[in-house]
This record gives structure tokens, C-alpha cells and sequence, in this order.
């Protein structure tokens, strides 16, 4: 901890602020980095995922005093895009 004391997070941001988060479920990951997953897993993952990016866009607004844009959910499944 003594070697970190000085150590600080500056967030300072160009134009208006955005959160983006890339949501992805997988697994049975196989050797050459391809994995399954299901709709329900994907599901999972993006309502699991929704909180912690509400959250985050509620500190980055803290932090920086500022308006930030609504943020954008980057998701692979067409299934799930589409619903």
C-alpha cells in the first residue's frame, strides 16, 4: 500500500461522457478460444451485467461533475439484439 499511496485515477473527459460496456456470455471454452452459449446464457449475462453499467454511469457523473450520454451495450447474440 506504501508504494501506491501516490498513485491516482484521473478521469478527465474530452467531450461529453459515455459508458460502453461489451456483455458476453461464455462457456465450455475449447482450446482454440471458441466457447458455447445459449440464449439464456446471454440473457444472464446482459441482466447481470445492466446494474453494474447504471452504476458506473452514476460514478463517472460523480466523478466528473458533468453530463454523461446514455450509455451503450455492446452484445454479440443477434437473438438477444433482436428481443
Amino acid at each position: 500500500m506504501q508504494q501506491t499511496e501516490k498513485c491516482v485515477l484521473t478521469l478527465k473527459p474530452t467531450k461529453v461522457a459515455q459508458v460502453e460496456a461489451y456483455i458476453d456470455a461464455s462457456y465450455v471454452i475449447h482450446e482454440d478460444g471458441k466457447s458455447h452459449t445459449g440464449l439464456i446464457a446471454e440473457l444472464v449475462a446482459l441482466s447481470d451485467s445492466l446494474c453494474f453499467v447504471e452504476l458506473f454511469q452514476d460514478f463517472l457523473r460523480f466523478v466528473t461533475n458533468s453530463k454523461v450520454d446514455a450509455s451503450v451495450i455492446f452484445q454479440d447474440n443477434t437473438s438477444v439484439i433482436l428481443m
